[in-house]
């Protein structure tokens, strides 16, 4: 006699069903992009070992991706612009890595285009893979100068925040923020810089990334304790079960890098200390190689006379 069951059951049974199909259909499609991108090293191993071996110049490429298209016709991916990307890729690991694999064909494409060193090229590779970046975060990411600003940042996230988190959090700090459209001169003082922040908090925000506190302009050791103050004080008040511990980031316009070292060291609390620049001056050294104001009126007024007659 076959048993009723309740609709619960069946809705967590359903569930966990489909979580099986999602996951399955995920490695197929992870085992066909790295079929995919070892083939295209493979393809583009052999384009280089042919003309090397022969001296066989570009109409190699041309020829190939004529009769490839001709043998598999509506398969995408043999263009020989696509051909040159797999040269490309051989040259750039002539040992075929895993995680190259791990990424899609866009994806490399897009850190060979754009990456100058291994190294930086493997970072972006892992970034993409454990988190799962399309390709459009992932330039955005290396046109930010993420890598970098990756290596140089000052933070204490390495010993405050769990492993899952801290390659994040430490993508989410910047070294230096560019607040150049606060539209402020080298020698402005704290309250211009204040009150430009908040004529212009959208755009400030978005260069920010999150919300922040005003505290100093140069940063001090003790504006240390202050951030954990005002941490714990979120945590405890505004933060909800279900989120994360709040990071805190210091700006300031100048850091010794010695000094903001030795107070993160005892911070309990996950936080960053970033410098940042205005350019709507330019700077005096620059200014020999721009023609003169009398030159530009000068220029602009025989134009106009010109258009007038």
């Amino acid at each position: 006699m076959e048993k009723n069951f309740s609709d619960l059951e069946y809705k967590a049974f359903i569930t966990e069903i489909k979580a099986k199909v999602y996951e399955s259909q995920h490695q197929a499609l992870r085992q066909v992009n790295k079929s995919l991108i070892s083939l295209y090293w493979e393809i583009g191993q052999r384009i280089v070992e042919k003309q090397e071996k022969h001296g066989w110049g570009k109409s190699v490429v041309a020829n190939l991706s004529k009769d490839l298209q001709n043998e598999f016709p509506g398969v995408n991916g043999f263009s020989s612009q696509n051909l040159w990307y797999m040269r490309k890729f051989y040259k750039r690991y002539p040992i075929l890595q895993r995680s190259v694999g791990e990424i899609g064909w866009g994806h490399n494409i897009a850190i060979m285009n754009k990456c100058k060193s291994l190294e930086e090229s493997h970072f972006y590779m892992e970034m993409t893979r454990k988190y799962g970046w399309t390709r459009d975060v992932l330039i955005h990411h290396i046109e930010g100068r993420s890598y970098e600003q990756y290596l140089l940042g000052q933070t204490n996230f390495d010993k405050t925040l769990p492993d899952k988190y801290k390659h994040q959090a430490k993508l989410a700090v910047k070294d230096e923020y560019n607040l150049e459209f606060l539209e402020l001169t080298e020698k402005h003082n704290e309250k211009e810089l204040e009150l430009a922040i908040m004529m212009n908090m959208r755009h400030f925000l978005s260069e920010m990334g999150g919300d922040f506190a005003f505290i100093g302009n140069q940063f001090k050791p003790e504006y240390a304790g202050k951030m954990s103050f005002y941490l714990t004080a979120l945590n405890e008040k505004v933060k909800t079960e279900d989120e994360s511990a709040s990071i805190g980031i210091i700006i300031c316009k100048d850091k010794d890098r010695t000094i903001v070292e030795y107070a993160l060291k005892e911070a309990s609390h996950p936080m960053g200390v970033a410098s940042y620049k205005v350019t709507a001056e330019l700077p005096h050294a620059f200014r020999k190689y721009l023609p003169s104001p009398e030159v530009i009126t000068g220029s602009v007024s025989h134009i106009f006379d010109v258009l007038v007659k």
